[in-house]
């Protein structure tokens, strides 16, 4: 299937290349606005959640939102990435949730949290046992 390209620019190669997931990403406007919270589950670094064979992949729907918004020349989208070792201290956890629940959980309540604003298609469920220390919940 043919696909328009994305062109991208790495701006800490380190963490692009090195820090692995679980993990959750946020894509924000250049101002600033958060537009989109997704995850990454596998062990991998975020670079194989995001590139295919050298190139942005994505699914399609939001594929089509970061298209959109570089079409209207509203100017570049910023990637940011942390993984569940680094949120650990920012999250409250009832028991012992795997990696992979935590950042499925931090989806869900932060998607939540910011729906009104963000080009997420579908509402990721809870996740028993994982809570927001900003929000309580």
């Amino acid at each position: 299937m043919h696909k328009r390209l994305i062109d991208f620019d790495v701006i800490d190669a380190h963490r692009w290349q090195r820090i692995a997931g679980p993990l959750v990403y946020m894509v924000t406007e250049a101002d600033g606005t958060l537009r989109y919270i997704g995850r990454h589950l596998r062990g991998n670094a975020l670079h194989g959640r995001w590139l295919r064979h050298g190139v942005v992949h994505h699914q399609e729907g939001s594929r089509n939102r970061y298209i959109g918004h570089l079409d209207r020349g509203a100017g570049p989208l910023t990637v940011w990435s942390a993984n569940t070792l680094e949120l650990r201290p920012y999250v409250r956890l009832e028991g012992s949730p795997s990696e992979e629940k935590i950042a499925c959980g931090l989806e869900a309540l932060w998607v939540a949290r910011w729906r009104t604003q963000l080009w997420n298609v579908t509402k990721p469920r809870r996740v028993p046992g994982v809570l927001d220390v900003l929000s309580g919940t």
